[in-house]
């Protein structure tokens, strides 16, 4: 059944830890949800004594149709299934049969590689991409696990007396933005990558957030990034860096600081993401392998709930992008 986000934050915190990533956060879904206010936050919860179905999402419209979609927010997200086989499949059948009462055309996922939460999923699941995560258990010296040429970098940072922040101060935060702003106009990215002011705002109120800023010499903030933490899970959400920052290691001081500060903090792992796309020679997730070795693989997941007016559709449009699942959108 669709509940409040207070009674959505209640049950999210009687899941176990390990599925708590912040992106499946009540309280981050209705942050994200300001930077499209076209979709409908959506938390369909069942809870009986030790078994849970979890399942945060928007809710969007299909084109001038009454028909409807369904799509996890920025990050990741899912259904999230634990308990006995009998309320597993109870539990799947009560939301299909709220999908399909409302109307639901298809759903498409973005499972969390570290946040298991493909287990028990019902519809169709394809591997996306490799993605690399740091682990904190790891005993010994924490820099001694990344690559050579990564640990290189890092002294290389401290060696140009670099000094990583920790602060929402609005002098950091309105830096941050420019940052990133820029970095997506250079890289010509879609709108789905820029986000409102509000937004940053809004996150930024949250414990789980924090805000790194990489200062030089000269006062000048060359870097900065936005990670999540939880009780197990610290994530790599936003990061940009100027050229000059790029060039003295800038960002490779804030994943190593952040990391100590997530190990200091009794976190168990500390989720850097994949690349930009899905190649094993993307520029990015070679940047991010060099901080570990381990690595999950990143899924999608998906289910046409009306597959009647799902084939009528793609008809009717004709040239869509076969690839993909929401193809109007």
């Amino acid at each position: 059944m669709i509940v409040s986000i207070e009674k959505a934050i209640q049950v999210f915190e009687l899941l176990p830890k390990d599925l708590q990533s912040y992106y499946m956060n009540p309280t981050y879904i209705a942050k994200d949800s300001l930077n499209n206010q076209k979709l409908k936050v959506c938390f369909f919860v069942i809870h009986q004594e030790n078994n849970i179905f979890y399942h945060a999402f928007y809710l969007g419209n299909v084109l001038d149709t009454n028909l409807r979609d369904i799509l996890t927010p920025y990050g990741y997200g899912g259904p999230i299934i634990f308990g006995t086989k009998i309320f597993k499949e109870k539990a799947i059948n009560s939301y299909k049969d709220w999908c399909k009462e409302n109307k639901v055309l298809a759903e498409f996922i973005r499972f969390h590689p570290l946040a298991n939460t493909t287990e028990s999923y019902y519809g169709n699941l394809l591997f996306n991409r490799e993605t690399v995560y740091i682990d904190l258990e790891n005993p010994g010296d924490l820099i001694g696990g990344f690559s050579t040429r990564v640990r290189t970098a890092v002294k290389k940072a401290y060696k140009n007396n670099l000094k990583v922040i920790f602060s929402k101060e609005p002098i950091y935060l309105e830096a941050f933005i420019n940052l990133y702003n820029d970095l997506m106009l250079n890289k010509q990215a879609g709108s789905d990558y820029f986000f409102k002011a509000e937004y940053y705002k809004e996150l930024l109120k949250s414990d789980h957030t924090f805000l790194l800023s990489v200062i030089d010499t000269d006062g000048e903030i060359v870097a900065s990034s936005i990670c999540f933490m939880t009780d197990y899970i610290a994530e790599y959400h936003l990061s940009a860096s100027t050229i000059k920052g790029r060039n003295l290691c800038a960002t490779n001081i804030i994943i190593y600081e952040f990391a100590k500060f997530a190990k200091e903090n009794n976190v168990k792992n500390f989720y850097l993401g994949g690349g930009t796309d899905s190649s094993t020679e993307n520029s990015l997730l070679f940047f991010k392998k060099g901080f570990s070795a381990l690595s999950k693989g990143f899924y999608i997941g998906s289910y046409i709930h009306d597959p009647i007016n799902y084939k009528d559709l793609k008809t009717k449009i004709g040239d869509f992008d076969n690839k993909k699942i929401l193809f109007y959108r």
